[in-house]
């Protein structure tokens, strides 16, 4: 892997920086650095002064679109000004392997630093000279790399599929008697509350599930859910987050999805998607967006989402932002123009 050592991994009490010394451990990192475990797809890092910025992955089918695959990797290059790449492709060889060509193709000109196919527990890798179609490749063994011990007590999780990031938005059950019950509790409680009232549950909950670590009530949630209905809560919510914070404010939106149903459900997945942006959670943005475009495809704040999702802003830009935010007040009905890199 030459230069290209190292990966910066934000967890709950610190910054840590994990050293990559080949593929296996970087084929361990993957799924951290995704929050799931990737299945037929390829997974395009993008590599600067030593350290993984940015990526996205790419279905294998989604691959040979090359209108889309152009698109989506000028992207990366625009907004992270990078022109060195890692790609690790998963599935079957005789699809992951065309897949991974046309990736490289699209990248012509940058560096693709290691290109690596990943199928049944074993692994081809370029820069071993590993061929696919004649080699029965290398065993992967993740749980022996380092890499997976730092990644774990620096407090990141491996969920098993997409498919698990997506249940993570899915919102109460229809049937859910109990959520229903709570639910209504909290638009009835909650209605004739005065904007300071409304903020002020919102501080309580940030103080009890971002301060303290500790899950709200199901009540409070339903709370929580009710008042950030009200664009000017929702934004004091939103300006409340920080960088070294999103994880915990990711979680505290979690728990409030869970317990709000459909009809409603917009501000809270929104406020969701923002905090997982970052902390650094790729892949709970896009279903974030998913979701919220099929519930609610002209609400305000998914603007933002799709602006942060499609335009891969990095993070770094939230201090600017939200520090211009705060200077003008709560954003109105139509919410604030998209951040700018």
């Amino acid at each position: 892997m030459g230069r290209h050592q190292a990966r910066k991994l934000k967890s709950s009490k610190h910054a840590a920086r994990v050293r990559v010394s080949g593929p296996d451990d970087l084929l361990a990192i993957v799924p951290f650095w995704l929050g799931y475990r990737p299945e037929n797809c390829v997974v395009v890092m993008v590599e600067a002064q030593g350290l993984i910025r940015s990526g996205c992955a790419i279905a294998l089918d989604q691959c040979h679109d090359t209108e889309l695959l152009g698109s989506a990797l000028g992207l990366l290059c625009e907004r992270t000004g990078a022109d060195s790449f890692l790609l690790v492709a998963y599935g079957n060889p005789r699809c992951a392997v065309p897949a991974l060509e046309q990736v490289r193709r699209e990248l012509t000109a940058q560096t693709v630093v290691e290109s690596i196919v990943v199928h049944d527990g074993r692994y081809w890798a370029s820069s071993r000279a590993d061929d696919p179609q004649s080699s029965p490749g290398r065993v992967l063994d993740c749980d022996a790399s380092p890499v997976t011990v730092a990644a774990v007590e620096a407090g990141l999780q491996v969920l098993g599929s997409r498919a698990d990031v997506a249940a993570m938005l899915a919102g109460p059950d229809e049937s859910d008697d109990e959520a229903a019950f709570w639910w209504a509790e909290a638009q009835e409680n909650t209605a004739g509350w005065d904007l300071s009232r409304c903020i002020q549950l919102v501080d309580e909950c940030l103080a009890e599930a971002v301060g303290a670590l500790h899950q709200p009530d199901t009540q409070r949630c339903a709370q929580l859910g009710a008042v950030v209905q009200r664009i000017a809560v929702r934004d004091h919510a939103w300006l409340a987050m920080s960088l070294e914070d999103g994880w915990r404010h990711q979680q505290l939106w979690l728990w409030v999805v869970a317990v709000t149903p459909e009809p409603y459900a917009a501000p809270a997945l929104c406020l969701s998607g923002i905090a997982s942006w970052l902390s650094g959670g790729g892949a709970l943005l896009t279903e974030c967006v998913n979701r919220c475009e099929r519930l609610h495809p002209d609400y305000s704040m998914l603007t933002i989402l799709r602006e942060l999702h499609d335009g891969a802003v990095p993070p770094s830009v939230w201090r600017r932002w939200s520090a211009s935010m705060a200077g003008i007040g709560t954003t109105g009905a139509d919410g604030p123009a998209p951040p700018q890199r």
